[in-house]
């Protein structure tokens, strides 16, 4: 796999380590791009790994830009990769027209970080609520994940608008709580209803 990581804002500091992630989510909006991809599994609901010729490449795009897939900019390229897995993801948006991501890196990092949170916020039509909990949560302490957006585009095919938010892993218990041995837990909608 290649990945090619440069700094952000000419800062001259990669997108490398907990510094790198502060930076990362203090840019206002990222382009996601996956080219290569097949498109008959738009759908994956089991983790799918990219083909022979599949990319993955995130830049900064302005917000203010109107198109779907804006070029990159000066700062050019951030990560780019062949190397990662994509499935479809969220226990409300699994099924639904514009469904959320998760991109596996497969060993690679963005931002000291492995995965991809692609949020679609399908039922939010302000498409800002949980930007704005992130943000409250993390003004008064309370150990949150951070946010950001990023617009998705699968080959030619431009997916939509979408929340970029941090995983909530042993990384992230590491930097929040000092430590990632405790036990971390998720809700999840099973068989007999949500939070289960």
């Amino acid at each position: 796999g290649t990945s090619v990581l440069n700094s952000l804002g000419g800062s001259g500091a990669g997108l490398r380590g907990e510094d790198a992630a502060g930076e990362l989510f203090s840019q206002s909006m990222y382009m996601v791009r996956v080219t290569g991809w097949p498109q008959d599994r738009l759908t994956p609901e089991k983790p799918v790994d990219a083909p022979a010729g599949a990319r993955l490449a995130v830049w900064v795009t302005d917000p203010a830009d109107g198109r779907q897939v804006a070029p990159p900019g000066a700062s050019g390229v951030l990560f780019e990769t062949d190397r990662f897995s994509l499935v479809n993801s969220g226990n409300r948006t699994l099924r639904t027209p514009k469904r959320s991501w998760k991109a596996d890196l497969d060993g690679e990092r963005l931002a000291g970080m492995s995965t991809l949170n692609l949020k679609s916020m399908f039922n939010d039509p302000s498409q800002q609520r949980e930007a704005l909990a992130w943000r409250l949560f993390g003004s008064v302490g309370v150990p949150a994940a951070r946010h950001t957006y990023a617009k998705l585009a699968i080959d030619q095919r431009y997916m939509g608008l979408y929340s970029l938010i941090e995983q909530v892993d042993k990384r992230f218990l590491k930097s929040r709580f000092g430590n990632n041995e405790g036990n971390l837990y998720k809700a999840y909608c099973g068989e007999l209803g949500c939070s289960t």
